[in-house]
């Protein structure tokens, strides 16, 4: 068994006032906990634009429509793909858009398809690759101000007419 001290009455009273609420342990204001309460404070302000910069990019993969800066930027530096990729994440909204997005749309299944046409003809797949000819030729038909593109995908892809 264990010895139980016995409590003074100056003790029992503060124990009462602590289980109360009403008396306030001292605690040392160090520098330890000055460093402490500033990472904490540094530590929540990143965390604040971390969750704006994450709500803004799910605002912005969720927005449906077809980026036309975005897509102009990819147009500069030749990055095709990503116009494609574009092209199936927003795919029913560039149906029904503008004449500007049924453009970027008849863009993107031309580069699809002169992709898969350059890939069949490499693997002697002439079959396929008549195929995928013929949705080219569909597809540049309704590219319309975006018809200078097919040419600069032809070059890079080394295909000839």
């Amino acid at each position: 068994m264990k010895d139980k001290k016995k409590l003074s009455a100056e003790e029992k009273k503060r124990l009462k006032k602590l289980a109360l609420g009403r008396e306030i342990v001292p605690t040392a204001t160090g520098a330890g906990e000055k460093i402490l309460n500033l990472l904490i404070g540094l530590a929540a302000v990143i965390l604040v634009f971390a969750m704006l910069y994450m709500i803004s990019g799910i605002r912005e993969s969720y927005d449906g429509i077809f980026r036309r800066q975005d897509e102009d930027y990819n147009l500069r530096r030749g990055d095709y793909a990503e116009i494609v990729d574009g092209y199936y994440r927003r795919h029913a909204d560039l149906l029904t858009g503008s004449s500007i997005d049924k453009d970027l749309a008849a863009l993107a299944a031309y580069t699809e398809a002169a992709f898969c046409y350059h890939a069949a003809k490499e693997a002697g797949q002439t079959a396929n690759a008549d195929l995928y000819y013929e949705r080219m030729r569909e597809s540049e038909a309704a590219m319309g101000q975006y018809l200078p593109e097919a040419e600069r995908i032809r070059e890079k892809l080394g295909i000839r007419e």
